[in-house]
């Protein structure tokens, strides 16, 4: 009996970390995972890691398109979504993990355009085109591995 509540307990636990929402593969070889907790920016490239996996870095429209096919499947289409791409600590946006700046962009019209707004977000507002956000905002975010 003592056996069936540890198991439970530690199923519960691995549920709340990784999420309920399994890994989906992608068309473009990349491994997505959308956790069910939100977060800020920071937060959220802290629970990437911590799961061996990084925030999402899209670098082309095929790319793009799979990932906001995997958000629309998820059943958070209402959520905006955190990416890698920001731009603190330098004149530009650029993905985080590789300081390697955009080369495909999917900005919406008006974007990047907030003057404390320095972390990007996939926005359900504009069908995920890419917006400017302050890195303090908790919303929902994407994970991958390649």
């Amino acid at each position: 009996m003592k056996l069936h509540l540890v198991l439970a307990i530690v199923l519960l636990e691995i549920v709340s970390i990784f999420g309920a929402n399994p890994k989906i593969i992608s068309p473009v070889g990349k491994s997505y995972h959308i956790p069910t907790v939100k977060s800020n920016w920071f937060k959220a490239n802290s629970h990437c890691y911590n799961i061996g996996m990084r925030l999402v870095r899209i670098s082309s429209s095929e790319e793009h398109n799979a990932v906001v096919k995997v958000i629309k499947a998820s059943g958070y289409k209402y959520d905006n979504f955190w990416t890698s791409a920001t731009e603190l600590g330098n004149i530009g946006y650029y993905w985080f993990h590789s300081g390697q700046n955009l080369q495909f962009k999917k900005w919406a019209s008006g974007q990047p355009g907030g003057k404390d707004e320095h972390c990007m977000q996939l926005s359900r507002y504009t069908n995920f085109e890419w917006h400017d956000y302050p890195c303090t905002e908790v919303t929902r975010f994407v994970c991958e591995t390649t």
